[in-house]
């Protein structure tokens, strides 16, 4: 049962709403004025708010932008409804973060017909950010572990043979385990890093509150940052000489933070699947009203499936591995796109190489 609370302080008006919709099966409460209004609205969570605007202690649009401030109530649904007419209060209203907006004198069957849509526009919102929950449990249940085990497979395996040998070994065979433990010990900690993230962005793509205020973030001087950490990464990787860059100053349509992601995650998809001596190139251009990001290698490119192909070894790994983190880094780059309202694209050829471009609207 829905549950709605009428914000009202013209007692026989409020009365007839609250009747009206006990009727219509929702159960309503109700509050004389905006302060009270606020306050049980913080105590209860309602799914609806109805609120009047000219009101005694407390207007409805101070309710409303105190509703819209805490995160406990950003979410829920607000209809507004006035005595003045025209459109400059609703207008008001609107910018001011109402769902609806209703001039008295309205009917009853205005009033209902408000309130179910509003309520069934919340249950599709709620729906979705559930298929996306159950989206994200599947994806931590089904490859976590297998993606931590290989790591933590080898700084086992190591260990156990220092353990074992340790007298016996010459200090170079020593150094070497302690090499491999370092490696997979830092890809570990790089695999959990990625799946918390990845759980924070999901998490992040169903407040629709928190993704409009991160399409009006960005980073007016793109060079330095793009340029800064693919740099930063074919260095850590031992390929320095193979990063190819044409990158312009240009401002790219997303917050600084999370283009240092993007290029993290893309700049070294393609250099684990690019073999030294191969160059990888990243460019940056604007055209058309969208800002255009693009990382072109030429290693073993990927399969028809790609989700299954990022999973396969890197051209440069000694030894084969069943799973590899690149699928999950692709992932990550591809959502923080998509969440900044734009698009990744990937053409890739097995034997040729990949080239991985992003396309984000650009801010006017």
């Amino acid at each position: 049962m829905y549950r709605i609370l009428i914000i009202e302080d013209e007692r026989p008006l409020r009365k007839l709403i609250v009747g009206a919709l006990n009727a219509e099966g929702y159960s309503a409460m109700e509050a004389a004025n905006g302060i009270d209004g606020v306050e049980l609205a913080f105590a209860e969570l309602p799914d609806l708010i109805i609120s009047d605007i000219e009101m005694p202690k407390m207007d409805g649009l101070t309710v409303l932008t105190w509703l819209r401030n805490d995160p406990t109530t950003a979410a829920i649904p607000v209809i507004l409804t006035t005595g003045y007419s025209g459109k400059v209060p609703m207008r008001i209203g609107m910018s001011s973060g109402a769902d609806d907006y209703l001039a008295k004198p309205f009917k009853l069957d205005e009033l209902l017909t408000a309130v179910k849509t509003r309520l069934q526009r919340r249950e599709k919102v709620t729906q979705a950010a559930e298929m996306k929950m159950l989206e994200l449990r599947t994806l931590l249940s089904s490859s976590l572990p297998i993606e931590l085990l290989a790591p933590l497979t080898e700084i086992l395996g190591r260990t156990e043979v220092i353990r074992r040998d340790i007298e016996s070994m010459k200090i170079s065979e020593v150094l070497e385990c302690v090499d491999t433990i370092d490696r997979s010990a830092t890809r570990l900690h790089q695999l959990v890093q990625q799946y918390l993230f990845y759980s924070e962005i999901e998490l992040l793509a169903t407040d629709a509150v928190k993704v409009s205020g991160l399409r009006e973030s960005g980073t007016p001087y793109s060079r330095d940052v793009i340029e800064g950490w693919a740099a930063a990464v074919a260095k850590r990787l031992n390929r320095s000489d193979d990063l190819a860059l044409k990158v312009g100053d240009l401002p790219a349509p997303l917050g600084q933070d999370y283009l240092k992601i993007i290029t993290e995650e893309l700049v070294e998809n393609a250099f684990r699947f690019s073999r030294p001596g191969t160059p990888v190139r990243v460019e940056t251009r604007s055209s058309s009203g969208f800002f255009y990001f693009s990382v072109v290698d030429h290693g073993r490119g990927f399969e028809a499936d790609v989700a299954a192909a990022v999973r396969a070894t890197p051209e440069n790994e000694e030894t084969p591995k069943t799973t590899d983190d690149s699928k999950l880094g692709l992932t990550i780059a591809k959502r923080l796109v998509e969440i900044h309202g734009g698009k990744t694209q990937i053409n890739s050829q097995p034997g040729a190489g990949t080239m991985v471009e992003v396309r984000i609207p650009a801010k006017p």
